[in-house]
């Protein structure tokens, strides 16, 4: 951890609206939030394990493997020479379409594994946006925000509570024409310990309801 820099850590009440979960303590349970956690048990460090794709494409690297040539392995797809040297090519240059994919593999006696593996956990992309959206309509002075002369500590303590009641909110992702001029401050924040929490070196610091871990 960066010297001076603070792991803060959401505090929570729950409330009828937004009873608190069994195991989720920043919220209730929903579908979508089960779903993601359950995918990025499954998904977590699929990227490494699997690697980059070859640079001569899946179908090559196997075939050659195998020692299997292209006349041979288009006989096994029951389709012309050039055809599989086409295919070839086409995977190398994501042309390839996953029907066609998937009978090469077949030929190949390999089974097509079709996957997309975040970059990283998904609630962390959820919270994170949901964070994004409140600050917009703070910056925006939304009727549901604090007004400009609120102080830095009732904007802070709006801006958590606002996150939370975002998560899993319709519309979440959907780009405000003016989301241009708002600046992104908590790229670093996500879940740990199934609680939002966020390392950062500006808003929150010093906030007697804030859980500070000292670095």
């Amino acid at each position: 951890m960066n010297p001076g820099v603070h792991e803060i850590a959401f505090s929570y009440t729950p409330t009828p609206s937004h009873p608190k979960g069994s195991d989720r303590s920043f919220g209730v349970q929903t579908y979508q939030s089960i779903m993601r956690r359950q995918l990025d048990q499954r998904l977590t460090g699929l990227g490494g394990l699997i690697g980059e794709r070859p640079m001569d494409g899946w179908v090559k690297t196997i075939r050659r493997a195998l020692w299997m040539s292209s006349p041979e392995l288009a006989q096994r797809m029951s389709v012309s020479s050039s055809r599989a040297n086409r295919l070839e090519r086409a995977e190398v240059d994501d042309l390839l379409q996953l029907s066609t994919l998937r009978g090469a593999a077949a030929a190949l006696n390999c089974r097509l594994c079709y996957v997309l593996v975040p970059v990283e956990p998904l609630e962390n992309m959820v919270l994170r946006q949901a964070y994004r959206r409140a600050e917009e309509e703070l910056s925006l002075s939304l009727p549901v925000a604090p007004g400009p002369n609120a102080s830095e500590g009732a904007k802070e303590e709006w801006l958590e509570t606002r996150t939370l009641e975002l998560v899993d909110h319709g519309g979440l992702w959907r780009q405000n024409p003016a989301s241009g001029r708002v600046p992104r401050t908590r790229d670093d924040i996500s879940i740990e310990g199934g609680v939002p929490s966020f390392r950062h070196g500006r808003r929150g610091q010093g906030r007697p309801e804030a859980d500070e871990v000292e670095p």
